[in-house]
């Protein structure tokens, strides 16, 4: 099974593009009909100045990342159409907020499962648990919106 990212033609994100250097090339798969999981194994040098627990920012961008391309599966599998086939969908971060519980071990992995609460024409409203081991960790809601076809456009210099 190809993971979401696996399949995103314009994949250069920081968070789940098979390119940039370095990244975090997340993972994520359908697990059930509503809702995607994701594990991540953070590394130390994504961790607090402790080197044992993992920066709140990159948790929050975890969140969102995992978040944004469970919102684009979705988007593709409504309009009855594999990831990446025909024009790309996009989403951006319309909304985003985290609460974090409890510290986040860099030395084990992290599992995100991601829940779709709603989903609207150009809106979908996500839930997020992030887990270390048996821990839920960090709780969050991403709401992603869609973003027009054709969006970012062409740039000056493309012709």
């Amino acid at each position: 099974m190809l993971a979401f990212q696996d399949q995103i033609p314009y994949g250069l994100c920081f968070g789940y593009g098979a390119k940039p250097e370095p990244g975090f090339r997340i993972q994520s798969y359908w697990s059930g009909n509503d809702r995607a999981i994701c594990t991540f194994q953070p590394s130390d040098y994504q961790s607090l100045t402790s080197r044992r627990y993992l920066n709140s920012g990159l948790i929050a961008a975890l969140i969102d990342y995992h978040c944004l391309c469970s919102a684009i599966a979705m988007a593709y599998q409504q309009a009855e159409r594999q990831i990446g086939e025909g024009e790309p969908i996009r989403f951006c971060t319309d909304r985003l907020s985290i609460e974090y519980l409890h510290p986040v071990p860099v030395d084990q992995p992290v599992e995100l499962l991601a829940l779709f609460e709603s989903i609207h024409d150009n809106k979908i409203l996500l839930s997020c648990i992030l887990s270390s081991g048996q821990v839920t960790c960090a709780e969050g809601e991403v709401e992603a919106v869609r973003v027009p076809d054709g969006w970012p456009g062409k740039s000056p210099d493309s012709g």
